[in-house]
């Protein structure tokens, strides 16, 4: 169905016990983490080792005219475990401390609501995250997804109405270059396999 296609794993322990090993110099030289004036180093969301990010081909408006911004992926294992909250939309950039991400919140779990807005920062199960380094603030605004094993290709399209009824209307006329996963769990990093359909970007 599609031939350009770009296959991840969410996450990177590789990365995280890199970052948890980092020295100051390191997280500026190879994380391009920037010094705050607290004396901690924001990390880039590029560089957050609970997410996963797909480059676009260009910048697209997340709205053009009456039509929505799409794209489809397929997650592995089709069945996550219920706890695990996945959040994959596009990513829109506000400040070097915060994002948005606007697309799907895909769950293990019965879907609790239609459109769900929540924050993502540092994973629930990472207790002892270094002091000095700061992370950008990702705000999803998504319509909640149920997966199963049933579900191949999942298609996610801006959430629209959710963004309205949110009050983030202003978000519509932002562009985006990027698509992003981030999970929750540090506990399913690396065990998730994310297949990326490129062609598969468009308005409709």
């Amino acid at each position: 169905m599609y031939s350009n296609i770009e296959e991840k794993v969410l996450g990177s322990l590789e990365d995280l016990t890199r970052l948890y090993k980092a020295s100051t110099m390191d997280l500026v030289r190879h994380l391009q983490a920037r010094k705050l004036p607290d004396g901690r180093y924001l990390i880039p969301i590029e560089n957050v080792p609970w997410c996963t990010i797909f480059k676009l081909d260009r910048e697209y408006l997340l709205k053009s005219g009456d039509r929505l911004l799409k794209f489809s992926i397929s997650i592995e294992p089709r069945k996550i475990p219920t706890p695990v909250e996945i959040c994959v939309g596009f990513l829109i950039k506000v400040s070097d401390f915060e994002y948005y991400c606007v697309g799907s919140l895909i769950t293990g779990r019965k879907s609790l609501a239609r459109c769900r807005f929540r924050i993502f920062q540092i994973p629930y199960d990472l207790w002892d995250f270094p002091k000095v380094i700061a992370i950008p603030e990702l705000k999803a605004i998504c319509t909640e997804l149920s997966i199963d094993e049933h579900i191949d290709v999942i298609d996610v399209v801006v959430p629209h109405e959710c963004i309205l009824d949110l009050g983030y209307g202003h978000l519509l006329d932002k562009t985006t270059s990027s698509v992003i996963a981030i999970t929750d769990l540090v506990a399913v990093m690396g065990n998730v396999k994310l297949k990326f359909y490129k062609d598969s970007v468009k308005y409709s």
